[in-house]
Parts: structure tokens; sequence; C-alpha cells
């Protein structure tokens, strides 16, 4: 399970592909979801960084840019993870 969130403006993120970290562009409208726990992106260092999955990746984001540009999203079953 997790957290599921619907990101309201384009995000980018790293994420990791043969040994290379690459750049994505998670758009707005998506939906990423979050395992973590939650209280991570409750800390107070703007810098905090965790791990979503987006479109069949794990993708290392701010814990800031999810609370700012994402809305928690209600409901049992999602696509967060196929994009």
């Amino acid at each position: 399970m997790g957290s599921r969130f619907r990101l309201l403006r384009e995000t980018t993120g790293i994420a990791a592909l043969d040994g290379r970290k690459l750049i994505v562009h998670i758009p707005a409208g998506a939906e990423v979801l979050f395992t973590g726990p939650f209280d991570a992106l409750r800390d107070e260092s703007p810098d905090r960084q965790v791990i979503v999955h987006w479109n069949g990746k794990a993708i290392l984001l701010f814990g800031c840019d999810i609370q700012e540009r994402g809305i928690l999203v209600e409901g049992a079953e999602s696509a967060a993870a196929r994009g």
C-alpha cells in the first residue's frame, strides 16, 4: 500500500537506469505512490528526499515538492505506478 498523490504541477525528480542517474519530468495530473512513512513528508528540512513510484520507476523527489505540488488522493487502487 502507500499514499497516492496527484501532482498539480509538473515536478522534476531523479531515477536510476543502468547505473546512471536520469532527470525525470512527472507531468501535472500524474499520480505518484509514496510508500514511506507519512511523517517523512512533514520533515522540517526542505531538502529531505523521498522515493515515490511512477510509470514503473522509483523516483527520488523532494518531500516539499509533494507537499507543495500534490494533493492526497482518496481511494483503494490507483494507476500511480503506471503513470
